[in-house]
C-alpha cells in the first residue's frame, strides 16, 4: 500500500513538473517575441507568438500578438484565422475584430468581408466605438463617402467626445463630399467643443483653399504661425499659397522657416528646390522670346542669362538634399538631371562675347575703322524638299557674309548658339570662315543634324521649350562681334510645351487621335557580376523572350530597354526607369524582366536585387524591393508586369491577397508580378540552355497558337511546369500597389 502511494506522488510530481516545462517553454517564446516585437522584426515574432500559442492554446496572451504581427506583415489569412481560433476558446476582443476588419479593408482589398467583419464584431461588442468607426472607414475607403458620414455622423451622436470621429467627418465634406459650408459648421462646433486642440483650428485654412481663396487662406495661415510657431508644416503651406499668389519672395522665406524647425522635411527641401527651378525657366524661357534687338540692348540677354544660371544653381542644392533623404523619388532625380544640361548650355553662352548687331546695313562699300560685316540671305535648307527636319536627318544653314566697310575682315569665324537648349540639335558652334574684302560676299553653309534618341544621355524634366531658335553673328580676330541674326528651324516631333523632353533609346510617337496602347518591355541581366558569383543564362534567356516577344506579340523593338552586366547598376535602373517615365502614357504597359542574382534578409523581411557592381554582403548597394515598388508607383501606365527570375523573388510579394477580376479585364489598371520562386534559391539551369522559370516561358509564348494570353495564363502554365521539373515554387499574383484595379495585362499575338 505505501509503495502504491509512493507511485502515485511520483506521477502527481511529475506532472507538475511536466506543466512548469510546458508553461516555461510558453513564458520563453512570449518573452522572445516581445522583444523582437519592439524592435519591429514582426515576422519574426509572429513565428514566436504562433509557437507559444501552440504551446498553450488556452492562455489568450498571444492571440493578440499574433493578429498585430500578421497585420504588420501584411497576411490577412492568418488574422481570419487567429479571430476563429480566439472564438473557439472563447476570447473575443474588440482588439482581434479590429484588426481583422482592417485585414480585410487594407489587405486584402475586400470591402463585403470587411463590413461582414465589423457587423459580426458589433453583435459581440454593440455600439463599441472603435468597431463602429471601423465600419465607416470601410465605406470610406469603398468610395460610399455619403454612407460614411451618415455613420460618422450617428458615431458623433453617440461619442460628441470622441475627436477623432470630428476630423473624418471634415475630411469627407470637404474633400469628397465638397460640401464646404457643411464642414465649415462643424469644423466650427469642433473647435467650441474642443477648444485646446490645436489641430482642428489649423484645418481652417483649407476650407479657404478649396473655395480657392488664397489670399484668405494666406491670412488664417500668417495668424497659425505666429501661434505655432514649431509647427513646419504650417511654414510649408504657406509657401505654397504665397508662390501661387506669385510671391516668390515671400514663398522661398517661408519654406526656409519650415526648414529652421525640420531640416529634413522633404517637400519643403524639393518644393524651395522647385521654386528656383522654375523661375530659371521662366528667365530661361524669355531668352527664346526676346527679339535680337532686346538681346542686346544694354546687356539685356546677359542678365536674363545670369538670372537664370543662378537660379539653377540655387535650386540644385535643395534637390541634392531631397535625393539623400529619398533617393528613389524619381521627380527629384530628373528634376536635378534637368538643371545640369540647362547650366551647361547658359554657362556657354555666358561665356561668350555678347555680340552686337547693326541697325542699318549700308547700301555700299563707306569709310569706316574696321570691317562691317553683315549676314544676308540667312535660309534654312531642309532635307527632301520637305519644311521640317526629322529625327537622323541633316540641314544646312545658308546665308551670306557681306563687308561693307572698307578694311578686310580677317581671321572671321561664325558662331551659333541656341538661347534655350533643344536636346537632339547638333551643330558646329564656331566655323572659321575666309577673308571678306571690302565690298566682297561670301557665302557660307553650316550644317545641322537633329540626331536620333541616345540611350545614354539623361532625360530632362518638361518646361516650355519655345521657339526653336538659333542665333548666328560674324567674329572679327579682334574679338569684336557683328550682325547678329536669328531664325526658327522647324523640327518634326520636337517637345512642345507640356510634353516630356525624350532622350532615350526609341523614337518619338506622333500622337494619333484614338491612339493604341503601346507595350513598354525593361530588359534586366547580368550574368558576370564583379563580387557575386557569375551566372550562365540570364543574357539568353533575356534575349530569347525578346525575340519572341517582338517577333510573335505586340511588342515592338523602339519601345525596348535594356541593361546588360556592367551597365546594370542601381543609377542605370534608375535613369531608364526616368527615360520611360516621361515617355510612356496612361494608356500604355510596362513588362520588366529581372534575371540575375536576388537577396533576401529573413529578419527584416527585405528581399533585393543584385546590381553588377554590388559587394557581397553590403545590402546598401542592393537594389530593395521597397525602392523598386516605390519606383514603378511613379510611373504611369495603365499595366505593370514584371517577371523576375532570381532568388528569393518572392519576397517581391508582401503577403497577403489583393483581389483580381473572375475573368481578365484589360480595361482596369494593373500591378502584377511572376517569381521563379518564393524565397528559395532558384536555378540557373544548365550552361547554354536556359533556366527552369525562362524554359517554361519561351515555351509557352512560342508555342501559343495565336491565342490572347492574360497573365494569369502565364503564371498557371509556368507555375505547373517548373514545379514539375525542378525544387522551385513559381509565385504569381497582383502586387499590393493602389494602382492595381482588378485588371490584368493580355499578350495579344500579331494578327
Amino acid at each position: 500500500m505505501n509503495r502504491i502511494f509512493l507511485i502515485l506522488i511520483l506521477f502527481f510530481l511529475n506532472g507538475i513538473c511536466a506543466a512548469q516545462g510546458l508553461n516555461d517553454k510558453w513564458q520563453g517564446r512570449i518573452d522572445e517575441g516581445k522583444v523582437l516585437y519592439q524592435n519591429g522584426q514582426y515576422k519574426s515574432a509572429l513565428d514566436q507568438f504562433m509557437a507559444a500559442k501552440e504551446l498553450i492554446p488556452t492562455d489568450t496572451i498571444a492571440y493578440t500578438y499574433c493578429a498585430d504581427c500578421a497585420y504588420k506583415t501584411n497576411d490577412p489569412e492568418i488574422v481570419y484565422e487567429i479571430l476563429r481560433q480566439a472564438d473557439v476558446v472563447e476570447f473575443k476582443t474588440v482588439k482581434l475584430y479590429t484588426l481583422a476588419v482592417s485585414a480585410a479593408r487594407d489587405l486584402e482589398r475586400n470591402p463585403g468581408r470587411a463590413i461582414g467583419l465589423a457587423d459580426k464584431g458589433l453583435i459581440d461588442f454593440p455600439n463599441n466605438f472603435q468597431l463602429l468607426f471601423e465600419r465607416a472607414m470601410v465605406d470610406y475607403e469603398s468610395g460610399n463617402y455619403e454612407t460614411s458620414s451618415t455613420q460618422l455622423r450617428n458615431i458623433i451622436n453617440i461619442y460628441p467626445n470622441e475627436v477623432t470621429t470630428y476630423f473624418q467627418l471634415f475630411h469627407n465634406l470637404l474633400e469628397k463630399e465638397n460640401k464646404m459650408d457643411e464642414a465649415a459648421s462643424l469644423l466650427k462646433i469642433a473647435i467650441q467643443k474642443f477648444p485646446e486642440n490645436a489641430d482642428l483650428k489649423k484645418l481652417e485654412p483649407d476650407i479657404y483653399l478649396r473655395e480657392g481663396n488664397l489670399e484668405k487662406a494666406a491670412n488664417v495661415l500668417k495668424a497659425l504661425t505666429n501661434q505655432y510657431s514649431s509647427d513646419p508644416k504650417l511654414f510649408y503651406n504657406l509657401a505654397l499659397v504665397y508662390y501661387n499668389l506669385g510671391n516668390f519672395e515671400l514663398s522661398v522665406e517661408m519654406s526656409n522657416r519650415a526648414l529652421l524647425i525640420n531640416p529634413d522635411y522633404y517637400d519643403a527641401l524639393y518644393n524651395l528646390g522647385s521654386f528656383f527651378y522654375y523661375m530659371g525657366l521662366q528667365n530661361n524661357l524669355a531668352l527664346s522670346e526676346m527679339s535680337v534687338l532686346q538681346y542686346v540692348h544694354n546687356n539685356q540677354g546677359r542678365n536674363m542669362e545670369k538670372a537664370a544660371y543662378d537660379y539653377f544653381e540655387m535650386a540644385r542644392p535643395y534637390f541634392e538634399r531631397a535625393l539623400k533623404l529619398k533617393p528613389e523619388e524619381l521627380d527629384a532625380y530628373e528634376n536635378l538631371s534637368t538643371i545640369d544640361v540647362l547650366i551647361a548650355n547658359l554657362s556657354n553662352m555666358i561665356n561668350e562675347e555678347i555680340p552686337q548687331t547693326q541697325m542699318v546695313q549700308p547700301e555700299k562699300v563707306v569709310n569706316s575703322d574696321r570691317p562691317l560685316l553683315f549676314i544676308n540671305e540667312l535660309q534654312f535648307n531642309y532635307p527632301n524638299q520637305t519644311n521640317a527636319l526629322n529625327k537622323g536627318e541633316k540641314g544646312l544653314i545658308h546665308f551670306t557674309v557681306t563687308n561693307r566697310g572698307n578694311k578686310i575682315g580677317e581671321q572671321l569665324k561664325v558662331v551659333v548658339f541656341q538661347p534655350v537648349v533643344v536636346p537632339g540639335l547638333l551643330f558646329d558652334k564656331e566655323t572659321v570662315i575666309h577673308n571678306v574684302a571690302p565690298g566682297e560676299n561670301l557665302e557660307v553653309e553650316i550644317p545641322v543634324t537633329f540626331i536620333e534618341n541616345d540611350a545614354t544621355t539623361k532625360g530632362i524634366e518638361k518646361f516650355d521649350l519655345g521657339a526653336k531658335k538659333l542665333r548666328i553673328y560674324v567674329q572679327e580676330k579682334d574679338g569684336n562681334n557683328a550682325d547678329l541674326v536669328e531664325f526658327e528651324v522647324n523640327l518634326k516631333d520636337a517637345p512642345e510645351f507640356d510634353e516630356k523632353v525624350l532622350v532615350s533609346g526609341t523614337e518619338d510617337i506622333m500622337f494619333v487621335p484614338n491612339p493604341k496602347p503601346r507595350n513598354y518591355l525593361l530588359l534586366l541581366a547580368v550574368d558576370d557580376y564583379e563580387f557575386w558569383p557569375d551566372l550562365v543564362n540570364p543574357e539568353k534567356d533575356i534575349n530569347s523572350i525578346k525575340d519572341v516577344l517582338v517577333g510573335k506579340y505586340n511588342f515592338n523593338s523602339s519601345y525596348i530597354f535594356e541593361l546588360y552586366n556592367k551597365d546594370f547598376t542601381h543609377e542605370n535602373l534608375r535613369n531608364e526607369l526616368i527615360k520611360i517615365k516621361n515617355e510612356i502614357s496612361p494608356i500604355d504597359n510596362l513588362i520588366i524582366y529581372y534575371a540575375g542574382h536576388g537577396s533576401y534578409d529573413r529578419e527584416f523581411d527585405l528581399g533585393a536585387w543584385i546590381p553588377y557592381n554590388a559587394e557581397l554582403g553590403n545590402d546598401v548597394d542592393y537594389i530593395q524591393n521597397s525602392s523598386l515598388l516605390k519606383y514603378l508607383d511613379g510611373i504611369s501606365a495603365k499595366h505593370i508586369l514584371m517577371l523576375i527570375d532570381a532568388c528569393f523573388s518572392g519576397s517581391l510579394f508582401q503577403g497577403g491577397n489583393v483581389s483580381y477580376a473572375d475573368t481578365p479585364d484589360e480595361n482596369l489598371s494593373s500591378r502584377w508580378a511572376l517569381s521563379s520562386g518564393n524565397l528559395e534559391v532558384v536555378s540557373d539551369g544548365v550552361d547554354g540552355a536556359h533556366s527552369p522559370f525562362a524554359h517554361s516561358l519561351i515555351e509557352l509564348l512560342s508555342e501559343n497558337k495565336g491565342n490572347d494570353l492574360a497573365v494569369r495564363d502565364i503564371i498557371s502554365y509556368v507555375s505547373l511546369k517548373v514545379r514539375n521539373q525542378s525544387d522551385q515554387s513559381p509565385v504569381g499574383k497582383p502586387l499590393n500597389s493602389k494602382f492595381h484595379q482588378g485588371g490584368e495585362f493580355v499578350f495579344h499575338p500579331k494578327r
